[in-house]
């Protein structure tokens, strides 16, 4: 997991009066890795404070608090930045995708593009990462955060499935999704109408685009084939 993550982690924490620091320090944590804005953290040691974090907080929707917070976003990262400068909201996320790796590999994101609708999906190497519906949330808040806010519109996905049981409460991802809910699927999709992503992006300079890609093969390369 990239270093920005664990530092868009521990600043929401740390706004909901966390103390991040005491944490770090019993799990040894090497706090060398923030002075390389280049460094990646192990997927067990993120997880561990992605944890301690979200049990300490004990807020039930805490990964859907997190992805939707915009305050301490990473968008300096060169994938945000490759996605700022993207000509529509479906070309956007197609590169977020490939180049997902720069950010973590803990996840698998799939994207299946059909006549009406574009589906966006989550895999995970590992069950334990989808042990509740936390994580998924995050994430598809985080892509709708995101997408909103290149297009500056209320965008709202068709339809959001999750392969965990249904919360007992489902009012803070209703307002936020704005979307039929569906719970106990066997995959974690967050499904759009194509039209909606065809939004063109304000302000954006897709002359940049060919140097930030470069930019971005180049880190890349180590983790897997772009081109695949």
């Amino acid at each position: 997991v990239c270093i920005h993550f664990l530092d868009f982690l521990l600043k929401f924490a740390r706004d909901k009066g966390f103390p991040t620091k005491t944490l770090l320090l019993n799990l040894n944590f090497d706090f060398e890795w923030f002075k390389d804005p280049d460094s990646r953290v192990p997927a067990t040691t993120f997880m561990r404070i992605w944890n301690k974090i979200a049990k300490t907080v004990g807020d039930k929707n805490f990964g859907l608090f997190l992805g939707s917070d915009l305050k301490h976003f990473p968008f300096s990262h060169i994938v945000f930045s490759v996605m700022l400068n993207e000509k529509s909201l479906f070309s956007a996320l197609k590169n977020m995708i490939r180049y997902h790796n720069l950010m973590s590999d803990i996840v698998q994101p799939n994207l299946v593009v059909n006549k009406e609708s574009v589906v966006f999906s989550l895999g995970a190497k590992s069950k334990d990462i989808f042990g509740s519906r936390q994580y998924p949330e995050f994430v598809f808040a985080m892509i709708l955060s995101v997408l909103r806010h290149l297009s500056h519109e209320d965008l709202n996905p068709k339809m959001v499935c999750f392969s965990s049981k249904i919360p007992n409460d489902l009012q803070k991802q209703s307002q936020f999704f704005g979307s039929k809910l569906i719970f106990g699927s066997k995959m974690d999709e967050m499904v759009f109408q194509k039209k909606s992503l065809e939004t063109k992006i304000n302000l954006s300079n897709p002359d940049l685009l060919p140097l930030l890609e470069l930019h971005a093969h180049s880190p890349l390369s180590p983790f897997h084939d772009v081109q695949s």
